[in-house]
């Protein structure tokens, strides 16, 4: 008799090593500047290269690595003046993107929204405002895109 397990609901090897790696990112395990090298991550993972490229683009997307021309990947830093230049640009812009966004989602997306909201707003763990800050802001990017299903988007 083989012995099975449901691995519907296990998250993929690409979210295993993003996870990993924005922990320790947060956290100052891996510091500013410091490289990340395909080949050491999946054998650090014991897994291939791809799920380690996909976690790296996730992670470029998030600000928090950068790719450099024949060096590879790098967790990125951020100056004072750049950190503050991105957060008042942050708040001056969604708000605004929020206001038209909001109005035109259906319910259920909505209170998807404000469930990642709620989840955010009540954390001091700065690795929960990371997970959840971003599908808050997908749900928000989505309806801001205008996606609908005749566009490939689940937000109408």
């Amino acid at each position: 008799m083989i012995k099975t397990t449901d691995i519907s609901n296990a998250a993929s090897p690409a979210t295993i090593i993003f996870e990993s790696l924005r922990n320790a990112i947060i956290e100052g395990a891996l510091k500013d500047g410091e490289p990340l090298c395909q080949d050491a991550l999946a054998k650090m993972f014991n897994t291939s290269r791809m799920p380690v490229r996909e976690a790296l683009t996730r992670l470029q997307e998030y600000g928090l690595v950068r790719a450099q021309r024949y060096k590879g990947s790098v967790v990125a830093s951020l100056s004072a003046d750049e950190a503050v230049e991105i957060f008042d640009f942050r708040c001056l812009l969604e708000p605004a993107v929020i206001r038209a966004a909001v109005p035109r989602m259906a319910p259920a997306i909505l209170a998807a929204a404000r469930q990642h909201a709620h989840a955010f707003s009540s954390s001091s763990d700065p690795n929960v405002w990371g997970l959840k800050t971003g599908p808050f802001t997908d749900i928000i990017r989505g309806k801001w895109a205008g996606l609908s299903p005749q566009r490939g988007g689940q937000y109408f």
